[in-house]
């Protein structure tokens, strides 16, 4: 995002439309005894590009705004604003945190671009914070000024949009704003890119490796060439994961073996810890159990334990033991978990369904679907799991004949917009 360079010239007929507006009068109102309305309303629109001096004084006087002082700033808190975004898109939570604080406390509606900037950052700052309430809130408001808005700033109001829709697993959508904003930047020569990155990611969320692996590798060779080597990571885990859903095992593990020599080099732990745990995955997709399980134990030296990551490992851990025949070791790994009662209703509920598959999937275990599971991951919108448990549930109501049970459960995985497989 590049702001300095393309916005210290101040847009007088924006900074008068935004401040009539606010203050409720009418263009004959504000333009009695100064100019004529159409005048007005060309200033407002755009439409006069060396508008007179005296005219624009006179207009801001009658809005008791005082621009004058507020100019001096205005680099300032592109600046500002700018590594705002940054740091939104590093990951660097305390920076972002720090200018969000302090752009929120400064009087932008003196400069209406700036007071723009702020409100469409603030949406991919609470994207970040993963609080879609107030997401779609700030995005709301900007919506009132679509039509103000120029082409650079367009642009991100399309790509926020796409994210906005992506943090609610709304992919499809989320990806029709993303490709329409892909297309308005080639139409415009604008460049950010995240956009790329976010285009892979969703590809990935929704599987579609192929493309998944095609933008992650243009938006790699962006990284790399502005030497942003945590984005570069980003897009080497998007290609890796995809490598290896499509069975290119040589391409995964030459991916995740190079993130593990970056992460190390960077003494980044958690990356390294969810390295092993792909690399862990990998080997078990191959059948090689015992290397599967040596990468899964030393992501768990390193993972943070009881946290969510931990926990996904450990479940990791539990499939391979399974898969093994080793039963008494997957179950005291699931006992040991389910004795710490302090943990989130997904990790309770994710190890109670496993200690039942592991008791033989009986009547009580496909109940605690219908009844516990199935609820709580309609409640969190978690579609794979609805998917999955249901097909489970479906084929075994089907299976022992009783099909209007059966019907329920493939009624609800087309609901939830899934595919019966």
């Amino acid at each position: 995002m590049e702001l300095t360079d393309k916005y210290q010239k101040v847009d007088y007929g924006k900074l008068i439309y935004l401040e009539r507006v606010k203050q409720r009068l009418t263009q004959n109102e504000l333009s009695h005894g100064i100019c004529s309305v159409p005048y007005l309303s060309k200033l407002e629109n755009q439409r006069i590009s060396d508008p007179n001096p005296e005219t624009v004084s006179l207009l801001l006087e009658k809005l008791t705004v005082d621009y004058r002082s507020q100019v001096s700033r205005v680099q300032e808190v592109l600046e500002d604003m700018e590594h705002w975004y940054s740091c939104i898109t590093s990951k660097n939570d305390s920076q972002m945190e720090s200018y969000y604080q302090k752009l929120k406390s400064l009087p932008l509606h003196y400069y209406p671009d700036l007071t723009i900037w702020f409100q469409l950052i603030a949406i991919r700052y609470f994207i970040r914070k993963h609080d879609t309430l107030q997401a779609e809130m700030s995005l709301q408001k900007l919506s009132a000024k679509e039509n103000k808005l120029d082409r650079y700033q367009t642009f991100y109001y399309l790509y926020f949009s796409g994210l906005i829709d992506c943090l609610k697993q709304h992919y499809k959508d989320g990806l029709l704003n993303l490709h329409e904003a892909e297309e308005f930047a080639k139409e415009q020569g604008i460049h950010d890119s995240e956009l790329l990155y976010h285009l892979a990611l969703t590809y990935s969320h929704i599987s579609h490796s192929s493309l998944a692996i095609y933008y992650s590798q243009i938006a790699k060779r962006y990284f790399d060439q502005t030497m942003n080597i945590h984005r570069g990571v980003d897009c080497q885990v998007i290609l890796g994961i995809n490598f290896l859903r499509i069975n290119r095992y040589d391409s995964a593990e030459k991916v995740f073996k190079d993130i593990l020599r970056i992460s190390q080099s960077i003494n980044d732990t958690q990356l390294v810890g969810k390295t092993y745990h792909n690399l862990g995955f990998l080997y078990a997709e191959k059948g090689e159990l015992e290397a599967a399980l040596r990468y899964y134990y030393k992501a768990l030296e390193i993972k943070k334990e009881y946290s969510k990551g931990y926990y996904s490992t450990v479940l990791r851990v539990i499939h391979a033991h399974q898969q093994r025949g080793e039963t008494g070791q997957a179950m005291a790994w699931v006992d040991e978990v389910l004795e710490n009662d302090d943990h989130e209703p997904d990790t309770t509920i994710q190890f109670k369904l496993k200690k039942l598959e592991l008791a033989g999937e009986g009547d009580d275990y496909y109940q605690y679907i219908n009844d516990i599971a199935l609820p709580y991951f309609l409640k969190v919108n978690d579609k794979k799991s609805i998917n999955r448990y249901c097909q489970k549930a479906a084929l075994y109501y089907e299976e022992n004949f009783h099909y209007k049970k059966a019907n329920g459960f493939y009624k609800l995985i087309l609901n939830q917009g899934g595919e019966i497989s």
